[in-house]
């Protein structure tokens, strides 16, 4: 089976948050807990939700601006 993220292992690591990310975007639990990397089309929403920037949350689509200007 293929590996989670580290950043979406980290974010899903915090209490409740399979819960309440599943109900802000009107998904199952189950859904959420099967994903390996956060889909691109639910960035925008999870970062909304949990205030986690999408840079952290799927580096290898939005690069920090240092990585950016390097």
């Amino acid at each position: 089976m293929e590996k989670r993220d580290e950043s979406l292992e980290e974010l899903l690591s915090r209490r409740g948050m399979v819960t309440k990310l599943a109900e802000g975007l009107g998904i199952s639990t189950a859904a959420v807990s099967q994903w390996r990397r956060i889909p691109q089309d639910r960035i925008d929403d999870v970062e909304r939700i949990t205030g986690v920037t999408r840079e952290k949350l799927r580096p290898d689509l939005y690069p920090l601006a240092e990585e950016r200007a390097a």
